[in-house]
């Protein structure tokens, strides 16, 4: 999927809040953001009241979640009337607005403008994997540099899209996106035909196994072992494209049948199927990625199990090159490999460390863009080794690219276990 975020916006500016823009610290009640630099060549150097919508994203609101208002937003200088001065410029926003009123210092902020002209407001709580989401999908590449409160407000950096990392996008960027009131382009809707062939159409879902043993059939690679990284990135990616597809099919007549052509929406039953369906597709998401990994893996001819339990109460994804093996005290440990498959990492990775007791060094498979110089230190200090797909890799900071593991480079270690496991007879 491809967000477009260049055909949407003229363009965007962003910054870190201080205290003084930010209203839980309390240090200013003047509702106003400082927007003195160059996004003012985006709105216009000139007393000017625009439709807007606010944003503030928070783990506080669940994962993913957010609060939302629309009202205006007015771009004034405070020094109008005061010839001696130099302009000072700042955005006001009504007071109650309560994505505003919910922000801290530290805090990301962008101000986007539509090419509708409408202005968009979106906040980010630093300590929220959202932001760091937000900042990569606009390409403002905040999270990169020193994570330090700004003491006094900043100008706004002024960003073109032309370095939005919008395209390629997985199911959690497109939630991100749609709350921004875009909708992704689905770059495999043409394939919608071949799947209401061969799955029918209608709700239930087909399995996993079959809705990625389909979705490797569309991708076409001749030996996936050519190019691992390439593969499980190109397998990923085109599933979710495809499911994005096949579930809009599916769940509209649904939806309309529950909600639509109704004197009024029972509530209770919106948000029962909003927290279904979303379950549903977060959870898919991380099996089809357990799917695509297995057939990876098959693949590469390697043994592998996916035990639902080990005597020490842990579940690992993959154990190499099996369960029995991990059960043999005559198999030494070094060729034993734990493989946790996660899609995205938050804070999820140390459940990893804590898991296959006997296996020292855990590695950990994941499409997550979002990991940072303090995870990866976090991750190495507890032995988990970060496995991350080139293309997805590629997108990081150069100083990081020696810490992830690419997929090619894990299937050599397994291989290398392997063989000589074979040799202890």
């Amino acid at each position: 999927m491809d967000g477009k975020l260049r055909q949407h916006f003229v363009g965007v500016g962003a910054k870190r809040l201080s205290a003084t823009e930010a209203a839980k610290a309390g240090v200013s009640n003047g509702h106003e953001l400082s927007a003195s630099g160059p996004v003012l060549d985006m709105l216009g150097r000139r007393r000017s009241e625009y439709p807007c919508a606010y944003l503030y994203f928070s783990e506080e609101f669940g994962e993913g979640g957010y609060i939302e208002d629309s009202s205006t937003v007015t771009l004034y200088d405070a020094r109008e009337y005061d010839s001696k001065r130099s302009p000072e410029w700042r955005l006001y926003y009504p007071a109650g607005c309560l994505p505003m009123e919910s922000m801290e210092p530290g805090d990301y902020c962008w101000v986007a403008k539509r090419t509708s002209g409408e202005v968009v407001v979106v906040v980010a709580a630093v300590s929220s994997p959202i932001s760091r989401r937000l900042d990569r999908l606009f390409g403002t590449d905040m999270r990169l540099g020193a994570d330090v409160i700004p003491s006094r407000a900043r100008q706004f950096g002024m960003f073109d899209l032309e370095q939005a990392g919008d395209d390629d996008i997985d199911l959690a960027d497109a939630d991100v996106l749609l709350a921004l009131g875009l909708t992704p382009e689905i770059e495999t809707v043409d394939r919608l035909p071949e799947m209401i062939a061969a799955f029918g159409g209608r709700y239930p879902f087909p399995t996993t196994a079959a809705f990625t043993a389909f979705a490797r059939t569309v991708c076409s690679i001749e030996d996936p072992s050519d190019d691992p990284d390439s593969t499980l990135f190109q397998w990923v990616s085109t599933t979710n494209d495809l499911y994005f597809a096949y579930e809009r099919h599916v769940l509209q007549p649904i939806l309309d049948e529950d909600l639509a052509n109704r004197p009024h929406v029972d509530i209770d039953r919106f948000f029962s199927l909003a927290t279904r369906f979303k379950n549903a597709r977060f959870s898919r998401a991380g099996s089809s990625f357990e799917s695509h990994i297995a057939a990876l893996l098959h693949a590469a001819g390697l043994g592998f199990s996916q035990p639902r339990r080990l005597p020490d109460g842990s579940k690992p994804d993959f154990l190499l090159p099996s369960l029995a093996a991990y059960g043999d005290a005559d198999v030494p440990t070094e060729l034993l490999t734990f493989l946790a498959a996660k899609t995205t990492t938050k804070e999820r990775w140390r459940q990893v460390a804590t898991e296959a007791t006997l296996i020292k060094t855990k590695h950990l498979i994941t499409m997550d863009r979002e990991l940072n110089s303090e995870v990866l230190d976090a991750m190495d200090e507890n032995l988990v080794v970060p496995v991350v797909p080139d293309p997805v890799a590629v997108a990081y900071p150069a100083v990081l690219h020696e810490r992830l593991m690419s997929v090619t480079d894990f299937l050599t270690v397994a291989k290398d276990r392997q063989a000589r496991f074979a040799t202890l007879g």
